[in-house]
């Protein structure tokens, strides 16, 4: 076998067979990796001769024979190539460079497309300037041709993938992605089938990169716009149920569930339904509802997992643990989109009732895992933190769908959910804002009402309604006065019963709020809640806590929504008239100027035979 010493002393020689001749047998001393080996090559041969050599290579020829030398000069080349690129002091040079454009052209041609790859990730890794030739030049399109081209599992698919990996990655650092959103978007497709298809360790680096490209907001822009089909995105399902259903590291898992995220994200829960296909399997297909269900059975084993680690973890700690904190975003996502998705009519619809019930019940025991590191939370004096209050949301969430759920445990930790806060915040409005929805349906009940009232619960609903107000954030501030309609109307009944001082702060923002508002609804609620309030107490008690003004302001709005219930405009608020009414027959001895204000609103509305009894027995006691 020849030595090192002759290869070199042929790829000096003084004529192009002898270089040939010298670069074959270059090929077995630099293919190692020996760095050395590779720097004496490049010396004795330079890069004009390697040159020459792919422009032969590139050219056309009419001959069959001539087109099978082309090829082989091409082959020997970019080997050749590969191995200087493996060196970052020759990768970075401007003439290694300036072919990038060759190396993706040849990048599917047969036998080349391993080495050409690695041509591409030597000088994107080598050089700024490098990186940038390589994004450039079109690459991500020829990228996307072979990979949709090649057979699955094939060797340059393996190359490739890594070169896109390495190519992507800094562009997600770098926050370049909306630079390349179209070229990036035209890869996911040939990507996604690959996913589908391969069944080795090649897998997960797919998927590792389908997840970097889904992350991208721009990308998955693009994907709606020119992708009139959306099998790539059943092709994801598939791809990643094979994974979910197979005994695979928790890391892939985690991939799996963190992709699945993206894809839940871009698509809807209904992307969660949908036939996914196992190989080596007696049955081809799974039902429509398997993946959805393979999804929730891991979130139901992965969550206890994380929380198990985070419970004592602060935001500042190691890498490590910052990484399960953001694991945990993701399944919380997935698990909130399932709730979303399954609360829904469309998924009665595709999925079958057994299998509702499995996924119902599956998502019951989540909700029973948050309750348990809620109460660890509790035990451990832990009222602060993002996991936490990303735990309370999750589980108002499921609540709000599933109030009759572990009612006794919510209730009792009620206190400490409603004094849960973010990192860097002192305030729990956040914590209110997220349990309003379960807080509706379970004050519906009187056990509901105690426990929100003994907790104290029902003055932080009265903040929660001044700061949304304040802040001009009335997106649950109906809810949140229903909470407190409902405790209003069940006070009397409750051990412990709360003071009319509890809800005066509410008062003036929600007369400011309803005195403006075009919404029948809203106005009469907003009155209903003072009424109730104004029977709690007589008048001169309220003028130790407000303003004459503000008390006028109260009785306008009673008058003006007295008004319109004796004009016959509030047929569809007809149960809250009724409650304003009432309050209004019960204390209106206690309040002169409420009498006096009333008095003049339906003196100037002709007599009504048609309004309620009540209605007329105010009248008469007003005229």
């Amino acid at each position: 076998m020849a030595s090192l010493d002759e290869c070199l002393k042929l790829l000096r020689g003084s004529n192009d067979e002898q270089r040939l001749v010298g670069l074959l047998l270059a090929t077995k001393f630099v293919s190692g990796g020996d760095a050395q080996a590779v720097h004496e090559v490049f010396d004795a041969i330079g890069f004009q001769f390697v040159d020459r050599l792919l422009r032969t290579g590139l050219g056309h020829f009419a001959t069959h024979e001539k087109e099978m030398q082309q090829h082989d000069y091409l082959k020997l080349g970019i080997s050749i190539l590969a191995a200087f690129c493996r060196i970052p002091e020759l990768a970075s040079s401007s003439d290694v460079i300036d072919k990038v454009p060759v190396y993706v052209e040849v990048l599917s041609a047969k036998d080349v497309s391993v080495d050409a790859s690695e041509c591409l990730l030597g000088i994107a890794a080598a050089s700024d300037k490098g990186f940038v030739a390589v994004c450039q030049s079109r690459v991500f399109q020829a990228i996307g041709s072979l990979l949709q081209n090649a057979a699955p599992e094939a060797q340059e698919v393996v190359a490739v993938v890594k070169l896109l990996y390495f190519l992507v990655t800094r562009l997600t650092m770098e926050g370049k992605t909306s630079e390349y959103a179209q070229e990036l978007a035209s890869v996911v497709p040939p990507l996604s089938r690959h996913l589908s298809l391969q069944q080795n360790l090649g897998k997960f680096e797919v998927m590792e990169v389908l997840k970097l490209l889904l992350v991208s907001s721009n990308t998955k822009a693009v994907l709606s716009t020119n992708c009139a089909s959306l099998s790539w995105a059943d092709d994801v399902r598939t791809g990643l149920g094979q994974i979910l259903h197979s005994r695979v590291s928790p890391e892939h898992r985690k991939g799996a569930l963190e992709v699945a995220e993206q894809m839940v994200e871009h698509l809807g829960g209904s992307w969660l339904v949908g036939n996914i296909n196992f190989p080596d399997t007696e049955v081809s297909s799974s039902s429509s509802d398997r993946f959805l269900f393979l999804v929730v059975e891991s979130l139901r084993v992965e969550i206890p997992i994380v929380l198990g680690d985070v419970l004592h973890v602060s935001s500042s700690s190691s890498g490590q643990d910052i990484e399960k904190q953001r694991s945990l975003a993701v399944y919380y996502s997935l698990v909130e989109n399932i709730i979303n998705f399954t609360s829904q009519e469309e998924a009665s619809i595709k999925v079958n009732a057994s299998s509702l019930q499995k996924i119902v019940s599956a998502l019951d025991d989540i909700a029973g895992i948050l309750l348990e590191y809620l109460e660890a939370a509790k035990d451990n004096g832990v009222h602060q933190g993002d996991e936490v209050i990303s735990s309370v949301r999750l589980l108002g969430r499921y609540l709000a769908e599933a109030p009759s759920a572990h009612n006794t445990r919510f209730l009792k930790l009620l206190s400490f959910l409603l004094s849960v806060t973010p990192d860097n915040e002192t305030s729990p409005y956040y914590a209110v804002q997220f349990l309003v929805p379960a807080l509706l349906q379970v004050t519906m009940a009187e056990d509901g009402c105690e426990a929100l009232v003994s907790s104290g619960g029902h003055k932080q609903i009265v903040s929660f309604i001044v700061t949304s107000l304040k802040n001009r954030d009335e997106v649950l501030i109906v809810e949140a006065l229903d909470i407190l309609l409902n405790v209003l109307q069940k006070k009397n009944s409750l051990i412990h019963e709360p003071s009319f001082v509890d809800f005066v702060p509410a008062l003036r923002e929600i007369v400011s709020w309803a005195l403006k508002t075009d919404q029948n609804m809203e106005s009469a609620m907003a009155t209903c809640f003072c009424t109730s309030v104004l029977d709690m107490t007589d008048e001169g008690a309220l003028k130790d806590c407000l303003e004459a003004s503000e008390l006028e302001r109260i009785y306008t709005l009673v008058g003006k929504c007295l008004q319109r219930c004796y004009q016959g405009e509030a047929a569809e608020e007809e149960d809250l008239m009724d409650m304003i009414v009432s309050g209004c027959l019960a204390c209106l001895n206690r309040y002169p100027s409420l009498k006096s204000n009333l008095k003049s609103y339906l003196a100037l509305i002709p007599d009504n035979r048609s309004s309620t009894p009540s209605l007329r027995m105010l009248a008469k006691l007003l005229s």
